[in-house]
């Protein structure tokens, strides 16, 4: 048997013995499934073969495990041949819902509807936001987060506390100046007693030096003598605060002829006339309507 190297020269009918390439070494695939992405990966490159990473979402296992791969374990491959793996994605995001504006037992039905965790942040006071109302959420409506996480929310606390003034023993003009001059509203609610000066408070609630929250009511017990007052000849303005301190209001307005411009001629009902606190008085007023 001859042996030729390249360009030498050989008799005719001469046997040239060829060597053929059997190609790159074989390299046996292990299991690579359960194995995190950097491990398998790694794994592959040491083993002068080539990954191929594609990621899929699944709901049971965790997110970077290997969950299968191609060629599968035991192959044998060639160097630097391609191995597909099949990568975990984790499970599913899920879009978070708007909360903001919602009751806070609202927002946490809606939050576990998309299976995911409510947490209150912090609570914030707001004049104009009802206490138990989400005013923020993090992340944001819309946003995509993996199931169970949480979604954190600041929540209104309600407007703010401020002291209640004493109206005990106060006209009811003063004391609902006082209430309103707090950041309060007032009911006025009426007691019949003619032994103390008409339109004196009784009572109140919430107590005097409590607290309560800004905007809301103050109740008030005022003393009248459950008769319409006489504010005949009186002029408008102070028939008014007579008036309101006996607990009525005043309804109907007339202008006419006779007596002093501005001042009172008569009222409806007519003075010392029994009349439920709460109704309205018509007024006959000398002059012209302004």
């Amino acid at each position: 048997m001859l042996f030729r190297s390249p360009d030498t020269t050989a008799a005719p009918r001469s046997v040239v013995q060829l060597y053929v390439s059997s190609g790159l070494p074989n390299v046996a695939l292990i299991d690579l499934r359960q194995y995190s992405r950097d491990d398998a990966e790694r794994y592959l490159r040491n083993a002068k073969l080539i990954p191929k990473t594609t990621l899929r979402y699944d709901a049971k296992a965790p997110k970077g495990v290997v969950l299968s791969q191609s060629p599968g374990p035991l192959a044998q491959v060639p160097m630097r041949s391609v191995v597909s793996l099949v990568v975990s994605n984790g499970q599913k995001p899920v879009a978070v819902p708007d909360l903001v504006d919602l009751a806070i037992g609202d927002a946490q039905s809606a939050a576990q509807k998309r299976g995911l965790q409510l947490e209150i942040g912090e609570r914030v006071t707001s004049d104009n936001i009802p206490a138990d109302v989400v005013v923020s959420q993090n992340p944001s409506a819309g946003s995509n987060i993996d199931p169970n996480s949480k979604v954190v929310v600041t929540v209104s606390a309600g407007a703010p506390m401020v002291g209640v003034p004493d109206s005990g023993g106060k006209s009811i003009g003063d004391a609902l100046a006082a209430i309103r001059s707090a950041g309060l509203t007032a009911r006025v609610t009426y007691d019949v007693d003619q032994s103390i000066p008409a339109g004196t408070v009784l009572q109140q609630d919430p107590a005097a030096s409590g607290q309560a929250h800004k905007g809301s009511q103050v109740t008030l017990v005022v003393a009248v003598p459950g008769v319409v007052p006489d504010v005949v000849n009186m002029p408008l303005d102070q028939a008014r605060s007579v008036l309101q301190d006996a607990g009525y209001s005043v309804g109907s307005i007339f202008y006419g002829e006779g007596g002093q411009p501005g001042n009172v001629v008569r009222a409806e009902p007519d003075p010392n006339t029994p009349l439920r606190p709460g109704s309205s008085v018509s007024l006959h007023v000398a002059g012209q309507s302004p």
